[in-house]
């Protein structure tokens, strides 16, 4: 489904910024930065929540945001508008970086 779709993509961006820790000092640093400010922006619940549909989460943000008794009182399936909501806050901390972004989503009608 739509959904599905639009969180793989999201997946792969995450997944680009965990192989930047692995790269020059320079991607390092900037994965760190994506890290912090992905951490920062989000908080620790809504972490936790994207964790079930952005599973890579947990190996760009290694830190302690990923509190087990925060993920258990996170719901499991979250409403279509709360992921939205998510998916909104996650972009909006990407675009707080120095490189730009381009993301077109179109005609998903999810």
């Amino acid at each position: 489904n739509s959904q599905d779709i639009v969180c793989s993509l999201f997946e792969k961006i995450v997944k680009k910024l965990v192989k930047l820790k692995a790269g020059s000092q320079q991607d390092s640093e900037y994965s760190q930065l994506a890290a912090k400010t992905l951490s920062d922006s989000l908080g620790a619940a809504r972490l936790c929540a994207l964790v079930e549909y952005l599973p890579s989460i947990r190996d760009l943000i290694t830190e302690a945001e990923f509190d087990a008794t925060q993920a258990n009182s996170i719901e499991s399936n979250l409403s279509h508008w709360k992921l939205v909501s998510l998916l909104t806050c996650f972009i909006n901390a990407l675009l707080k970086l120095d490189r730009p972004m381009i993301l077109i989503l179109d005609d998903l009608q999810w």
